[in-house]
């Protein structure tokens, strides 16, 4: 009985101290971290402008929810944050976002209590800004359903709620668009829509080509992300929260936020029950291969949903840009430089070492320590800048242009044009049995590679922290690439920096009729240690080249991914594959050497191609068929 209490005991205790540290971390989620002037002038020094910042002028929030009725009679739930203290009569901008993950949560108490309104809102509404956020149409606490993302529906309630925004008594009329992930998709197709009260919009870590850039990268299936971002929206929608968050988070959690007022929970269950008819993101993704199949159930293609294929509306609309993306943020840091070149509207932007919304570091040549962020907070405090300008007509306009970050050496750069001035492509061939060289092969030769379909990148690697925020890292490389076709250069006679988007031009011959290429760039130290660069995919059915306009610049051949252009393979038919890899900045240290790793698989992440069976290559090389990598070199 005693060891029965105290077992009790213990278990009580240790739930007790799991509560209080999640109650510490979600504490400090909502902290507002105060700009140093050390913090100031470094941020000056990377972004430009004065080394200062407005001093917060108010001191909390009131926050309030309400039912926005649409156009079509729908009820779309929409928080209102002000400052606390806003003298009457006195009128605010405002920073809209529109989400499907839950625009608050229904906290337990004392929790609901204790916490109050997240971070950037108490750091918005502390300098004079409303924080407006509402539940996209069939998600969180709003009524109606939703086939697909960003359906026709969902954008036209950006505008009506927009007009409700503007018509506010606190409101001054002007508004700016923000978010990461899906809301920053959101914010660039309110930034497209020409609302006259939308002055300029922050698309952050985020899409511009659904299928090249999340979906269907190289045109082979992201599967894991797919399937477990629809399991996580289903699970919202149902208003439960996701087998994959943290324990603790689901037991002090009870859902989504009900909208103030005594009906809110009753018309929270009738929103809810209405989300039943939404349709499931995985199911109508497994019925498409090429750009413009007709996914099915949903009914539509997934251009329809793609922010790229708006271009043109979005350049008469003019709506100024600044957007944010990390170089292991899976394939957006390559959406950012798409939309960057190809959209003819005013644009700031920036990329840094990070993952997902810039929640770690991830340059794989610099310790954790190495102070090189600005990262979440200076976020807050640049985009405060870009605000003001554009919604308060207070300092000066922020400069456009891109800052990117040079992995490796620690510097921040910038440009007006990608990739830089100054860039030269170098070529490194396939040279002989496992062997790189810059230098053009003499004689021709091949290597046979049966396809390891146990081939993975790992559960933190740059593809699945657009689920879960969580560091990528690759601290099994060299285990990993034991499954994988290698090829490697000697070591460097000194440092390389390598700046823009490598593309491995590839020969081979396939037993079957198709298959996969993943193609991993490394860097590896004299001790034999390999970090990764960047990676490319794709699928060989896909392979064909098109002399169509792209719809935005792209480094590599441009290819439609319709289903005009396919190309099924004849078995033992050689065939040209140029991959464009992921764009980058590294500066590789002397000594290092390059490894290019060959994969016909990627079972953490990718869908298997062919779905069953064996598959083998044989990849050529030599002047009869020059395989190579074609890199982006900035010379010293």
């Amino acid at each position: 009985m005693r060891r029965r209490v105290r077992v009790l005991f213990w278990m009580g205790a240790v739930v007790l101290l799991l509560s209080l540290a999640g109650l510490a971390v979600l504490i400090h989620s909502r902290r507002v971290e105060p700009i140093d002037p050390a913090k100031a002038e470094s941020l000056a020094d990377i972004f430009g402008g004065a080394a200062t910042f407005p001093e917060p002028v108010y001191k909390g929030v009131d926050s309030s929810s309400y039912y926005v009725t649409m156009r079509d009679g729908v009820r779309i739930a929409v928080d209102v944050n002000l400052p606390k203290g806003l003298p009457e009569g006195e009128r605010v901008p405002a920073l809209f976002s529109a989400t499907r993950y839950w625009r608050d949560w229904d906290l337990l108490p004392p929790l609901d209590l204790l916490l109050g309104a997240g971070g950037d809102t108490r750091f918005f509404c502390s300098h004079g800004y409303a924080v407006v956020k509402m539940d996209a149409r069939g998600t969180g606490a709003s009524f109606g359903s939703r086939g697909f993302p960003w359906s026709g529906n969902e954008r036209r309630d950006y505008l009506d709620v927009l007009d409700w925004v503007a018509s506010r008594p606190w409101s001054n009329g002007r508004v700016g668009a923000r978010g990461v992930s899906y809301e920053g998709t959101a914010a660039e197709f309110m930034a497209a829509m020409g609302h006259p009260a939308l002055k300029c919009a922050a698309p952050m870590f985020c899409l511009y080509d659904a299928y090249r850039d999340i979906a269907f990268p190289g045109g082979v299936l992201n599967d894991w992300f797919v399937r477990k971002w629809g399991l996580f929206n289903n699970a919202l929608d149902a208003n439960t929260l996701p087998d994959s968050l943290p324990w603790l988070a689901r037991r002090l959690v009870r859902g989504v936020e009900p909208v103030d007022g005594k009906d809110g929970e009753e018309l929270l269950r009738q929103a809810v029950a209405e989300h039943s008819a939404n349709g499931d993101i995985y199911t109508n993704a497994r019925s498409v291969t090429f750009r413009d199949d007709v996914a099915r159930p949903a009914g539509v293609s997934i251009n329809t949903f793609s922010p790229h294929a708006f271009a043109e509306q979005a350049e008469r609309a003019g709506t100024p840009l600044y957007a944010w993306g990390g170089w292991f943020d899976g394939a957006y840091a390559r959406a950012l430089l798409s939309r960057f070149r190809g959209l003819d509207v005013p644009q700031r932007a920036v990329i840094g070492p990070w993952n997902h919304g810039a929640a770690s570091v991830d340059d794989p040549f610099l310790p954790d320590d190495a102070g090189v962020q600005p990262g979440e907070t200076a976020r807050l405090w640049e985009l405060l800048r870009y605000f003001d300008y554009f919604l308060k007509e207070r300092g000066r306009r922020p400069e456009d242009g891109l800052f990117y970050f040079t992995l490796g050496e620690g510097a921040w750069k910038r440009t007006d044009v990608w990739p830089p001035q100054g860039q030269r492509r170098r070529n490194l061939f396939l040279a002989g049995p496992g062997q790189l060289s810059f230098e053009t092969p003499e004689s021709d030769g091949e290597e046979t590679y049966k396809v390891d379909f146990r081939a993975a990148s790992g559960s933190s690697n740059r593809w699945r922290t657009q689920l879960d925020r969580g560091a990528v890292r690759y601290p099994d490389r060299a285990e990993r690439d034991q499954r994988l076709l290698l090829y490697e250069s000697p070591p460097l006679d000194g440092p390389l920096e390598l700046t823009g988007s490598p593309v491995l031009h590839l020969y081979l011959a396939l037993d079957g009729t198709d298959g996969a290429v993943h193609a991993y760039l490394e860097a590896v130290d004299e001790k034999g240690t390999p970090r990764m660069l960047t990676e490319g995919t794709l699928r060989m059915l896909h392979r064909a080249e098109s002399e169509d306009s792209s719809p935005y610049p792209v480094p590599g051949p441009y290819r439609t991914f319709r289903r005009a252009d396919g190309m099924v393979l004849n078995p033992g038919e050689i065939a040209e594959a140029a991959i464009e890899m992921l764009p980058t900045s590294v500066l590789i240290p002397r000594g290092h050497r390059l490894r290019l790793a060959l994969a016909g698989a990627n079972a953490s992440q990718f869908a298997r191609i062919p779905v069953q069976g064996g598959l083998s290559w044989s990849v050529k090389r030599g002047p009869a068929f020059p395989s190579r990598l074609d890199l982006p070199v900035i010379p010293r």
